[in-house]
């Protein structure tokens, strides 16, 4: 018996029947019209980070991924991520960004920040040093 009294919005609703379809393009424009109509929907805007996660990380073997230490720092991130080891990902991408300040890494670490949830501590801890690297 669930407790939860929280309606699924019926865009959330449209994006997981996109994704059970296996659909990832389709989930992704149903994020993206949703937030044309409400830029600042934070569940809209993780939908569409999550979505984002799992187009990038079908296109390449998540094995392969995590046990490559020299494989694209933005694909371990992502593989990382995707398992849910968000501190090792954030630790990753700010490790690169410190090393290059470059748009694209906080840019995933942004995207990925929304993936995990605001609340997560990784988040709170990930985010305040890449304040403290960006200033």
């Amino acid at each position: 018996i669930s407790t939860n009294t929280n309606p699924v919005s019926p865009v959330v609703e449209k994006a997981y029947e996109a994704i059970e379809a296996g659909d990832l393009a389709a989930a992704r424009q149903v994020y993206i019209d949703a937030l044309a109509e409400n830029p600042r929907d934070t569940e809209f805007i993780a939908g569409l980070a999550q979505v984002n996660l799992m187009i990038r990380t079908s296109e390449f073997d998540l094995d392969d991924a995590l046990g490559n230490p020299a494989a694209d720092s933005f694909q371990r991130a992502d593989a990382l991520a995707a398992v849910g080891h968000f501190e090792a990902s954030f630790t990753l991408l700010l490790e690169a960004f410190a090393a290059a300040k470059d748009s694209a890494v906080k840019d995933r670490l942004l995207e990925l920040f929304e993936v995990a949830g605001a609340t997560d501590p990784a988040v709170i801890a990930a985010r305040r040093a890449l304040t403290s690297l960006l200033y």
